[in-house]
């Protein structure tokens, strides 16, 4: 049965990763649902949940965000954003596993993590038989 990974990342940053990885994903016969947290620059490839609908689940603005552009008030808008929508998506059985790329700011949105009030439990049998390589 072909599962769902959500891949949570700065598309502005990360997007040539985040879309070699969504081809090895549906190479194996799963859907990727990409993502994106980025916060400057424009996204480099397409997602499937924009980072304006992630700031917008954590209560701010895209626009607002960018126009002061601090990490301080930025961050926890957008983890607050990614957690809410991941939640609900796990909640709901329509995502199995999350992969989060990213450098800080991608390590600072996966502590979202330590605020569910259930575990987390990805599923990890996802087998393929497209080789893993990097670009």
């Amino acid at each position: 049965m072909a599962k769902t990974i959500a891949l949570l990342a700065t598309l502005d940053t990360k997007g040539a990763e985040v879309a070699y990885m969504r081809d090895l994903i549906a190479a194996r016969g799963h859907r990727a649902l990409v993502i994106d947290s980025g916060l400057v620059g424009e996204p480099k490839t397409e997602a499937d949940i924009s980072n304006r609908a992630v700031a917008g689940a954590g209560g701010k603005s895209l626009d607002e965000l960018r126009r002061h552009a601090d990490r301080e008030e930025a961050a926890p808008a957008m983890a607050a954003g990614a957690t809410k929508i991941i939640r609900g998506l796990a909640d709901r059985g329509e995502v199995h596993a999350l992969v989060a790329l990213g450098g800080t700011q991608g390590t600072t949105l996966t502590a979202f993590r330590r605020s569910w009030s259930r575990p987390w439990h990805p599923e990890t049998s996802l087998r393929g038989s497209a080789p893993a390589t990097s670009p």
